[in-house]
């Protein structure tokens, strides 16, 4: 099964942090909402349906698992601390096509 659709938003909607810690540690969200139209089989052999992905720090990041259905949702939220990663590493990471999604 391949999903054929994939859309991804990132934004902030209010302050987190002090400015002056907000400017140290440059946090970023990651939010999972969930998924629809997906196919999947009614069958009890099949595996959950998670999400998963891999943040170009090398971090994983799983969602908990969903049980199959046509659509899911996971609410799923992660910050990442942006500014303890190497900012070179990041602007190369952000200008390029390392967004990939996997069956």
């Amino acid at each position: 099964m391949e999903i054929e659709g994939f859309s991804l938003t990132v934004y902030a909607d209010k302050e987190l942090l002090t400015p002056q810690f907000k400017q140290h540690l440059n946090p970023m969200e990651i939010e999972i909402i969930g998924a629809k139209e997906l196919p999947y089989q009614s069958d009890k052999n099949y595996l959950p349906i998670y999400a998963r992905y891999q943040f170009f720090d090398g971090l994983n990041v799983q969602s908990q698992n969903c049980a199959q259905a046509s659509s899911c949702k996971w609410g799923s939220k992660h910050v990442f601390l942006m500014g303890l990663i190497d900012q070179t590493l990041m602007k190369e990471k952000f200008h390029s096509s390392s967004l990939k999604v996997f069956k």
